[in-house]
């Protein structure tokens, strides 16, 4: 299971839920080595309305500034449900892309190496969603998580076709440069699934601000993928 395809580096949640209502905004933030800190790349994103559907659009940069990918997510700005997500890697010509249909979501995906990108129409789940609206989620069920509940739902797998059981839960509270967070993993509900599956985290400060991410990304790093990254937002 390639799990930076899970997550289809769209871990960016700098866009607020409070009522179920996304806040518009941007933010920058960096990927890079857990332990060494070395940055390997650098992004932005912007968040926007429009009626009852919510924009996120997310750009990836070497460090020349040349832009290696490319994410644009629509969703239901009330219910977080996915309506279209589109991502392009331009470094290993990986693409994903989910739509909305009347029967189902339709998915496309293509790895590096295939030359079309092939489509299967997914039946939609009353409780399924793309990993990009996991800090959405937090944010949600902020009050839920800090209480000890896990959040379940089904995640929304392109590379897979398929949806899987994961949660969201609150794994502790930790303080970093002298700023308290609240740290949440996503994680699958199934025991044998998680054993094998990355670690997947988030912190947020006391203001329910996202601060940093931990995930595998897709982007080719000195030759690796699904290199572990941290995401560190500024500001």
């Amino acid at each position: 299971m390639k799990y930076s395809l899970i997550l289809g580096l769209g871990l960016l949640m700098s866009g607020q839920v409070y009522a179920s209502a996304v806040v518009p905004g941007s933010s920058e933030f960096e990927l890079r080595d857990p332990k060494t800190k070395e940055v390997y790349f650098t992004g932005s994103e912007t968040v926007s309305i429009n009626g009852e559907t919510a924009r996120r659009e997310t750009s990836y940069f070497d460090s020349g500034k040349k832009e290696v990918q490319k994410d644009l997510f629509d969703f239901n700005a009330s219910s977080l449900s996915a309506g279209a997500f589109n991502s392009l890697n331009k470094l290993t010509g990986e693409e994903t892309s989910v739509a909305r249909l009347d029967s189902g979501m339709e998915v496309g995906y293509r790895d590096s190496g295939a030359k079309n990108l092939g489509k299967t129409v997914v039946k939609a789940s009353e409780e399924g969603y793309l990993a990009n609206s996991a800090g959405d989620l937090i944010l949600a069920n902020w009050d839920r998580l800090i209480a000890g509940k896990a959040i379940k739902f089904n995640l929304l797998i392109p590379s897979r076709a398929e949806y899987i059981p994961f949660q969201l839960v609150r794994r502790e509270t930790t303080t970093v440069n002298g700023e308290q967070r609240e740290v949440f993993s996503l994680m699958p509900q199934n025991l044998l699934i998680r054993m094998l599956a990355p670690h997947l985290e988030f912190q947020f400060n006391k203001d329910k601000k996202i601060r940093q991410a931990v995930f595998p990304t897709s982007l080719p790093i000195k030759g690796a993928k699904d290199k572990m990254v941290e995401m560190v937002f500024k500001g």
